[in-house]
């Protein structure tokens, strides 16, 4: 059983177009951006 999900990567082609969807379309709060990485906060996994 999965007790804690602490973080998923994905590889993109367009970068800001994924930020941009991720917090307009999905709501989801950046916690940090890079150049080419970004972190956000999902509500916790367990």
């Amino acid at each position: 059983m999965i007790k804690r999900l602490w973080d998923v990567t994905l590889t993109v082609r367009d970068f800001k177009r994924a930020v941009d969807f991720y917090e307009r379309v999905l709501g989801l709060q950046k916690k940090y951006e890079f150049q080419d990485y970004a972190g956000f906060d999902c509500g916790g996994g367990g």
